[in-house]
């Protein structure tokens, strides 16, 4: 008996998501995932980033949103800054370019809103 892959897609089947993608997703639920694992920041930041599902779950946080995911938005960006410091960490220069991407994605969803409150509204 041989088993095989169809090339095909199959109409009922999910597509699989990557881990760093599902995080995504739940952190822009309003979820904290370091509640549950106290190793999740070390490990989050070993994953590389997939900043165009990022900046897909930011695009989809509207105004009203953002209150409620704002302290969750706030703890990621905090855990990005504290990877700069964290020089003893032997995976040092991964997490650091890591963070740094996702950084950069919160900073222009942070300006985004800004405009889009102050001049598009």
């Amino acid at each position: 008996m041989s088993l095989r892959k169809s090339s095909g897609h199959s109409v009922g089947k999910k597509q699989l998501k990557e881990k760093v993608v599902q995080i995504y997703e739940q952190i822009f639920q309003g979820e904290d995932p370091s509640l549950t694992n106290t190793n999740f920041w070390e490990e989050f930041f070993l994953l590389k980033p997939k900043t165009a599902a990022l900046e897909s779950e930011l695009s989809k946080i509207r105004g009203d949103q953002l209150a409620y995911i704002k302290p969750t938005i706030r703890s990621l960006f905090c855990q990005c800054v504290s990877v700069l410091g964290d020089v003893n960490s032997s995976s040092y220069n991964i997490k650091i370019c890591n963070s740094v991407q996702v950084e950069e994605k919160l900073y222009y969803l942070a300006t985004h809103q800004i405009w889009t409150i102050f001049f598009l509204d």
